[in-house]
Formats: structure tokens, sequence, C-alpha cells
């Protein structure tokens, strides 16, 4: 699996389609497979241990031997905290790269601001920065290759790297 990470509004999940199109693999959202399962879903997240068990459970029921997920490994709460999602989720999960995507922070204001969700741009700073430090704490301690990927944009370099890195 391909693991796309990123904060809300930063464009993982069109990347995410662009590359399965172009590696020829499907594409899945956890947040999709969490809500089609429950229907306590939104972007502050009540009870981030429930949910991340809904979602090792649906990943258990994908056939494909290679295909992308775009989700979260930190999460704001219903406080407006970032929390982080357990390692060990992470653990349960079949992943073979992460992708981080990063983007500007009062481009990614904007996106959320046409959802009708505002931050300022100073959390999403610090929500990007945490998401980025803890995807790459993930990726180190379970040894799985990661990429920090500027923008949401692909080119074929870029897929080339992706398909080199994962025998597709």
């Amino acid at each position: 699996m391909i693991f796309v990470t990123g904060i809300h509004g930063v464009g993982k999940t069109f990347f995410s389609q662009k590359l399965a199109t172009k590696l020829g693999v499907k594409s899945y959202t956890a947040s999709k497979l969490i809500s089609d399962e429950s229907s306590k879903v939104t972007k502050k997240v009540y009870d981030v241990d429930t949910n991340q068990k809904i979602l090792i459970r649906a990943l258990k029921e994908i056939k494909a031997s290679q295909y992308i997920l775009d989700g979260h490994v930190c999460l704001i709460d219903e406080e407006e905290n970032v929390k982080e999602i357990a390692e060990e989720i992470f653990e349960q999960m079949p992943v073979d790269i992460i992708i981080c995507i990063r983007e500007n922070e009062t481009v990614i204001q904007e996106r959320l601001m046409k959802r009708g969700i505002f931050y300022t741009v100073d959390f999403l700073k610090d929500f990007q920065k945490r998401e980025i430090e803890y995807t790459k704490k993930i990726a180190q301690n379970l040894n799985i290759p990661f990429l920090i990927k500027e923008k949401s944009d692909i080119d074929e370099n870029f897929v080339r790297k992706i398909r080199d890195m994962i025998a597709i």
C-alpha cells in the first residue's frame, strides 16, 4: 500500500487519485472507508481509537495487492487540539511507502474556507509541521520508505520513482 498523508486541505485525495490513475491502482480515502462503517465522521474526530479500528478492519477487506490510501497521522480532536494517531495502528497496515504532501498554509486555509472550515495560518503551520514530523517518525520506526512531496502535482519522474520503489 502507498499511504499518502497530509493535513486537511493539502490535496491528498486529488494527489492520490491522480497517482492511482498513473500507476493503474485503486485509491481509497481513510475517512470514506471509516464512514462506510460508521456515520460519525467529521473533520473533528471524537473517537480516534474506534475510527482507527474500523479503518484497519476495512483495509483487511481490500483484496488488491497494491493500492493507495490517503489519510492522516494526526487529527484535530473536539477541543481543536492536534492528536497523533497511535503508532500501533500503522503497524497493522500493509504500508510499503509513505508520501507526505506539503502545501503552503495560506493555500490550505483558502481551500478549507471554501469547505466552511476556518483555521488560522499559525494553527495550520503547527498542524502541518506535526503531521510531517510524526509521519517521518512512523516511517523511520517501521522502516518504511518516506517521501515529502511539495504540492499535489505529479510528474512522470515522480511516478517512475514510485514504480521503482514498490515494483508496480
